[in-house]
């Protein structure tokens, strides 16, 4: 985790300089590693646990007040979503001094190193819990797709009418999506072998959303299923009826012969 190197100061003197790493999550986690996030969260309470933040940030929601031009709010967005998965963000969230410094100590780990160690570990857990049979990279792909027309779009978000709004939302949450699976897509297959093997003690010191499937409520979308109900905007002027639309009589719902005609039900989704 860390490594000593040597520097030349004033004259021939010399001094060892520590250079502290951090583990990425795309690096293979070791079963040490494992160890000391178990053991610095078993050294704090469950409400100093509750401090750290979990990088799977909600898909975007705003206020219909807000001014800024949607492309601005998707560039702000973005920084959120990148942030989360820095490791010197989560430390500052941590706060200072005990239980939180001899817990590190314990462990001669640095905050930055242990929220770089809970990222992976987070990470990894998240990986093990997706369906193994979505492409990853090609969904963080069709995810930058979807989100091109908003990074471009220079409308004020509180110009727009409620369905406007609405489906920028909704098309807003392919952020969330994006940022899940690129970052799970990163995960060594060793690292999801270790938390599994280690899932147990895991259990113990971490809460039960992270061993969840990430996707779950955001993918698949409510359109890969079918058509997606959209409200319109409806007036008695803009309905219609023809007498030989009508179904009349107790047969009404069947075919020649009397026979009941199939009927396929249609997925309805709204997001």
């Amino acid at each position: 985790m860390a490594a000593i190197g040597i520097a030349t100061v004033a004259g021939c003197e010399t001094t060892e300089v520590e250079f502290l790493e951090t583990k990425q999550i795309d690096e293979r986690l070791t079963e040490p590693d494992v160890r000391s996030v178990v053991a610095v969260l078993e050294a704090v309470s469950e409400k100093e646990r509750s401090r750290l933040p979990s990088p799977f940030l909600p898909p975007p929601i705003w206020s219909e007040s807000r001014t800024l031009p949607v492309s601005e709010l998707m560039s702000a967005e973005r920084d959120a979503f990148e942030r989360v998965w820095q490791p010197e963000q989560i430390a500052d969230r941590i706060p200072k001094g005990e239980p939180w410094d001899s817990a590190f100590k314990s462990r001669r780990l640095t905050r930055e190193q242990f929220c770089a160690l809970m990222l992976s570990v987070t990470a990894a857990l998240g990986r093990a819990a997706t369906d193994d049979k979505i492409s990853l990279r090609e969904l963080a792909k069709r995810g930058e797709r979807e989100l091109a027309s908003l990074t471009n779009d220079e409308r004020p978000f509180s110009s727009l009418t409620s369905n406007e709004r609405h489906e920028i939302l909704n098309q807003a949450a392919w952020l969330a999506i994006r940022d899940r699976a690129r970052h799970l897509d990163l995960v060594p297959e060793e690292n999801v072998e270790l938390v599994i093997a280690n899932q147990e003690v895991l259990r113990k010191v971490l809460g039960d959303e992270l061993f969840a499937n990430p996707l779950t409520g955001l993918y698949p979308r409510p359109e890969d299923f079918g058509v997606p109900f959209e409200e319109g905007e409806l007036s008695d002027a803009t309905l219609t009826w023809s007498p030989g639309d009508a179904i009349v009589g107790p047969d009404a719902s069947r075919g020649e012969g009397g026979e009941p005609t199939s009927r396929t039900p249609r997925t309805i989704g709204r997001w």
